[in-house]
């Protein structure tokens, strides 16, 4: 277990995402290294683990006067986690409890899914640990086929739904590109105060490159709503 800088491991990060089953966009280098350019404008060390030479977990972790904290922007991160090959969970989780306590360090794992292995593993593992729950992204899960979904819908529902969709006729769902992402900015700002405060100039310049890189890596589709050619 090592720190290493970020920009000095995006190739084994790579490798490592190509192998890891709790891959997602994320968890890729792609997603930290915009993250860490853009939005806190320097090169920090994460945390890694290997057997052998080979990376078998990444924490996207740094210390910050003597506490261990993930690296994010809570403007921008509602999950964060470590990325590793299954066969090596657990041992990744024994040797971070034991650099924990080790060091004495304080730790601040925000933002972690209740569920995630780091929560579980640690909880286990450090008695005095505490969990505090936070808002985040919002999650739906959806049924299967649009007849399941509007099967679970009550009757007044339904006519609700049938009654809006009639409203939306005319609207058709037009492929865009990644630059069109500064039609979305546009729209953002004109539509609330709160939004239009969100929008920061770091935060723009990292949701300008992310698009631009999940697009390319097929992680991103974009659509825009059109009604009479607007």
């Amino acid at each position: 277990m090592r720190f290493e800088r970020l920009s000095a491991i995006s190739s084994i990060w790579h490798e490592l995402f190509s192998q890891a089953a709790n891959a997602m966009p994320f968890s890729s280098y792609e997603w930290y290294n915009a993250l860490a350019r853009n939005l806190l404008k320097t090169d920090p060390p994460v945390l890694t683990f290997l057997d052998d030479r080979k990376l078998i977990g990444v924490i996207p972790a740094r210390i910050i006067n003597h506490r261990l904290e993930l690296i994010g922007d809570e403007r921008v991160t509602d999950i964060n986690g470590m990325i590793y090959l299954s066969e090596y969970k657990e041992g990744i989780i024994e040797y971070l409890v034991e650099y924990i306590v080790e060091n004495d360090m304080e730790i601040n794992l925000y933002p972690l899914e209740r569920d995630s292995p780091l929560a579980i593993g640690l909880g286990e593992r450090l008695p005095g640990l505490t969990v505090q729950k936070k808002d985040s992204c919002p999650l739906l899960e959806l049924p299967l086929t649009w007849e399941d979904y509007l099967a679970g819908l009550t009757a007044k529902s339904r006519h609700e739904l049938r009654r809006k969709m009639k409203k939306i006729n005319g609207v058709f769902l037009k492929d865009v590109q990644p630059s069109d992402i500064e039609k979305l900015f546009e729209l953002m700002t004109l539509s609330d105060r709160e939004k239009n405060d969100f929008l920061q100039e770091d935060v723009i310049a990292f949701f300008r490159e992310i698009s631009e890189i999940f697009y390319k890596r097929g992680w991103l589709r974009m659509r825009a709503a059109v009604v009479s050619g607007r």
